[in-house]
């Protein structure tokens, strides 16, 4: 995918997708009532500082914050079907990232990742509108989100690979038996066969250490390979611990990635 425009329009599409989720998402938990993510148990974190609360009362709370997310929703639909690499595209890319941010700020618990990218994914794609959608300024945008996608695997594994439960294999059946993340069939399956959550830990952290060498460095076969096993990795953690968002956000970075393996290869 050595097309620069081509690389661009598929990130941005993707993340579309994945912003219309998350805003639907948002919009359920917010047609409930109560709970440790309503606004009246989030908002006791600005308690001591009076002049913050008043600000996300007036921005965050309630009616407010749905229509932030419908807003999302709408400009993540308008995304969809419009071309993004023209001037006007700044209007639905900025009330995505507006969306995203209030959602960040409003709840910074339980995120898994995929909005910290999502709004890598929107800000850079902003900027880079902003600067005038040049060739020069989406292949400089596509670098960095390939760069910061890169940068969250490898982080994540040498994380993990200080971790003595990840060393030992134990991570995944620690994890799979939560309340938040865990899931009673593949805990049960754990149970079963010790080694398949052995195995499996250690094979996450050896993936995400690697990823970055394997797809730049790798020949076509090497390279496609990763990005499939590494799909299939974001496609059975959203299956298994019910993150969906998690597959559509990395994905839409993988077409960046792609771009710059392009790039080092010609």
């Amino acid at each position: 995918m050595c097309d620069d425009a081509i690389a661009f329009e598929w990130t941005i599409r993707l993340g579309a997708a994945a912003v219309a989720l998350v805003s639907l998402e948002r919009l359920s938990l917010e047609a409930t009532t109560g709970g440790l993510q309503s606004w009246r148990v989030l908002r006791l974190r600005f308690i001591d500082a009076p002049r913050i609360l008043w600000l996300a009362d007036a921005v965050l709370a309630g009616r407010r914050y749905s229509i932030g997310l419908v807003m999302g929703l709408i400009a993540a639909g308008v995304t969809l079907v419009t071309p993004v690499t023209s001037g006007a595209a700044i209007v639905p890319l900025a009330a995505i990232v507006l969306s995203l941010l209030m959602t960040v700020i409003r709840s910074p618990y339980g995120l898994d990742g995929a909005d910290q990218m999502l709004i890598v994914i929107y800000v850079t794609a902003l900027l880079a509108s902003v600067a005038g959608n040049s060739r020069e300024t989406r292949s400089i945008a596509l670098v960095f989100i390939a760069s910061q996608l890169l940068l969250s695997y490898i982080v994540a594994g040498f994380a993990k690979l200080r971790g003595a439960t990840w060393r030992s294999g134990d991570a995944l059946r620690f994890i799979l038996a939560t309340q938040t993340y865990g899931s009673p069939a593949a805990r049960r399956a754990l149970q079963r066969v010790p080694l398949l959550g052995k195995v499996g830990s250690r094979l996450i952290v050896v993936a995400e250490c690697t990823v970055p060498l394997l797809v730049l460095a790798g020949n076509d076969a090497v390279a496609i390979s990763t990005i499939v096993v590494m799909l299939l990795f974001h496609i059975a953690t959203a299956i298994v611990m019910g993150l969906n968002n998690f597959v559509l956000a990395f994905a839409s970075a993988y077409p960046a990635l792609l771009y710059v393996r392009c790039l080092l290869r010609s």
